[in-house]
């Protein structure tokens, strides 16, 4: 095997469609810990009775990145490899991926591996890992992919919103009543990714229909996004997911929108209802 594109499952993709025949793409699982029980982010996910178990559990849930050993073993198995993590600013995994570079390239120095820190997460990793492919298929060389990697990441953009306040709220970063206010009132909180890839509030808007052209104006004003791929991601919120796409259609005429399921890890963090659009 020549070339391997990992990701950790934040990337709310399992396999990734049109790769060139040297190409491998696998994922790193994450694991979301709900009171005394491990959920492992891989194909055999329940993603409902993971939700189940965080709605019913009282207490805050946890994850867990990849460990290196875990990211070694993909390393291990191409002549040069590239992962893609989800933000430094959210979760270990890309510090965990470093260590495994250096282990791998210590038993192994005829490889090459590089780490991305999407800075972001969900559609965003699935972007990236679609610009290595078609780098990778015009047979750009290790370095030219690296280095055209970075300079589409640095374009990368994500906005988020929530319904759903019960991880704020058991995690105290928000206080049960204010979350019961906000929900009865259909208040909808929207952010988007800093550069650093931090989490950065816009706007609290009411009701559902706001909220979207909300999002679709303030995309429209960071880019232009006629002829982009833009990918949607939801948590049980498919309905929410097709309205944004049809404002989009509305401004634009064809756009080219997929909209995926969040896989584990995404839904822990959106919650029923969340919405993830990345472009």
């Amino acid at each position: 095997m020549k070339w391997n594109i990992v990701c950790d499952s934040s990337c709310d993709i399992l396999t990734l469609p049109d790769l060139a025949r040297d190409t491998a793409f696998s994922v790193a699982p994450l694991k979301i810990i709900v009171g005394n029980r491990e959920f492992v982010d891989d194909e055999t996910l329940d993603r409902q009775r993971l939700l189940d178990a965080m709605a019913s559990f009282k207490g805050a849930s946890s994850s867990a990145c990849p460990a290196p050993f875990e990211w070694a073993r993909q390393f291990e198995k191409a002549d040069f490899s590239i992962a893609i993590c989800i933000s430094s600013q959210l979760s270990g995994a890309y510090n965990s991926a470093m260590v495994a570079k250096d282990m791998v390239l210590e038993k192994f120095p005829e490889k090459k591996i590089y780490v991305v820190n999407s800075r972001s997460t969900s559609g965003s990793m699935i972007l990236l890992a679609e610009k290595i492919n078609s780098l990778i298929k015009a047979g750009k060389d290790f370095d030219q992919v690296v280095n055209e990697t970075e300079q589409y990441n640095n374009t990368m953009q994500l906005t988020f919103c929530l319904t759903n306040y019960d991880n704020l709220i058991k995690t105290g970063r928000m206080s049960a009543f204010t979350g019961a206010v906000a929900s009865v009132l259909g208040i909808r909180a929207i952010a988007m990714k800093s550069p650093l890839g931090e989490i950065n509030v816009l706007s609290k808007q009411r009701g559902d229909a706001n909220t979207y052209k909300y999002i679709v104006n303030q995309m429209a004003g960071l880019k232009e996004l006629k002829n982009l791929h833009i990918i949607i991601t939801h948590c049980q919120n498919a309905d929410g997911a097709h309205k944004i796409k049809n404002l989009l259609k509305d401004m634009y005429g064809a756009v080219n929108v997929s909209i995926l399921e969040t896989r584990g890890l995404c839904s822990f963090y959106a919650n029923t209802g969340g919405i993830i659009v990345s472009y």
